[in-house]
């Protein structure tokens, strides 16, 4: 389990996220959650990197936001609805994995806590010798 910290979590959401709605106003149990989930998540995609707080943080956002009452029927396969015909909602994209939503910042956020490790998505290019 994640060593959850509220107040630093809202700290680095409260300061450092575009859309940090969605985290901010959860209870403690659902931002816990969302941080173990983060957590797991990372360590699992970028195993052998330390993960640092801030990323997991992040990501608990990123989550949070991803899946939020209306967001959340995308993820569960949803590609439109409407109510009486008055509001209709499209879905661009049907559900994703979850380390597909990691977005390139948390990635820069890990190999800048893992100096002496390559690069965390990095694309491997062809070379000639």
């Amino acid at each position: 389990m994640f060593p959850f910290d509220e107040a630093q979590g809202d700290a680095y959401v409260g300061g450092f996220v575009a859309d940090p709605e969605e985290y901010l106003s959860l209870e403690s149990a659902s931002k816990q959650r969302y941080c173990n989930i983060a957590s797991r998540t990372l360590t699992s995609k970028y195993g052998g990197y330390v993960i640092p707080a801030d990323a997991v943080y992040d990501f608990a956002s990123v989550l949070a936001t991803t899946f939020s009452d209306q967001n959340k029927l995308a993820q569960q396969g949803v590609t439109q609805f409407s109510l009486s015909g008055s509001i209709g909602i499209s879905f661009k994209n049907g559900k994703q994995e979850l380390a597909d939503l990691v977005p390139r910042h948390i990635a820069g956020l890990i190999s800048d806590a893992n100096p002496d490790l390559p690069k965390v998505g990095g694309r491997i290019k062809p070379t000639v010798l």
